[in-house]
């Protein structure tokens, strides 16, 4: 059925490395999202024209490369997230938190939000008590100085490894200012401000990834009762053939790489197909081009409805 078995290979995530042409090919995982929006991984190439070279994949904000090699050595990482959050449950009373039986004083900070008074207590070993501001996740607006503040959740990781927020402030010096929060790989904010509108995006990540099983004989896949021809593409890759197919619809079958040595056989796969087409990039990118430019709420409604 396609299934892979998963064994041990001394250890789960592993350094890997093969002879190509008497070289050795290193590879690994460094278990980071690249399906995310914005993707921030690119391509770089250091050299300072008197031998020294530096080629490899970097990431935002890290003025090197995550995997990459030079003409003596090749490094890469192999987890580049970081936790960076523990989590506790305090067990409160009269002010105060329990530690070994014995009840300590919490540490108390007032802080004016908005023209409100918020309360927020840390423990001795700087643990912070979660509570609710009145909702979880939601749109926020109040009045300071007769002017509106909002404020949105985008729900991406500021916790990552590394980290793709970035200030910016765009002007034509003629009275457009766009001042934010942006992100890579996208000319705009993410969460920003006109002299005109405020506009924010709540949910910054998408799922960008289908998956189907797909019923695979003679080298066809299966349509309401009938076997239509897959689509083969054959690769060479570090001097191997590799055998790789697609359904009409983009549906790419999944096969380990041993697997995919060879002509696929008779049996069920799962597939993976790309779940944005080009349109749908075209109009996101519209979208974030048009809406700094929008005079009012009405307007922005108008360009994001696309």
């Amino acid at each position: 059925e396609g299934n892979t078995l998963e064994r041990s290979m001394e250890a789960s995530k592993q350094w890997y490395q093969r002879r190509v042409r008497g070289k050795p090919l290193m590879a690994s995982d460094p278990h980071m999202d690249v399906s995310r929006l914005p993707g921030f991984f690119h391509e770089l190439h250091y050299t300072d024209g008197k031998g020294f070279d530096l080629f490899g994949i970097g990431i935002t904000s890290i003025p090197t490369t995550m995997f990459g090699r030079t003409r003596d050595i090749t490094a890469t990482l192999t987890f580049g997230m970081l936790d960076m959050s523990d989590y506790f449950v305090e067990n409160i009373r009269d002010g105060k938190y329990e530690r070994d039986g014995n009840f300590l004083p919490l540490t108390e900070r007032i802080v004016d939000i908005a023209g409100e008074t918020y309360y927020f207590y840390d423990t001795a070993e700087g643990n912070t008590l979660e509570r609710s501001m009145e909702a979880s996740k939601q749109w926020y607006q109040r009045r300071v100085r007769g002017k509106p503040l909002m404020a949105s959740d985008p729900h991406m990781d500021v916790s990552r490894l590394p980290g793709f927020f970035h200030e910016l402030h765009y002007t034509d010096g003629k009275g457009f200012d766009l001042f934010g929060i942006g992100i890579t790989s996208i000319p705009t904010t993410m969460f920003g401000r006109t002299r005109d509108i405020t506009a924010t995006l709540t949910f910054g990540m998408l799922d960008m990834s289908d998956y189907f099983v797909e019923n695979i004989r003679d080298g066809k896949y299966e349509r309401d009762g009938n076997f239509l021809p897959l689509t083969e593409r054959i690769v060479d890759i570090a001097g191997e053939t590799y055998y790789f197919y697609d359904t009409a619809e983009g549906n790419t079958l999944e096969r380990s790489m041993d697997a995919s040595k060879q002509p696929i056989r008779d049996g069920k796969f799962l597939a993976t197909s790309f779940a944005m087409p080009l349109e749908g990039e075209i109009i996101m990118t519209e979208v974030f081009r048009k809406l700094p430019f929008c005079k009012d709420v009405e307007e922005a409604g108008k360009v994001v409805a696309r």
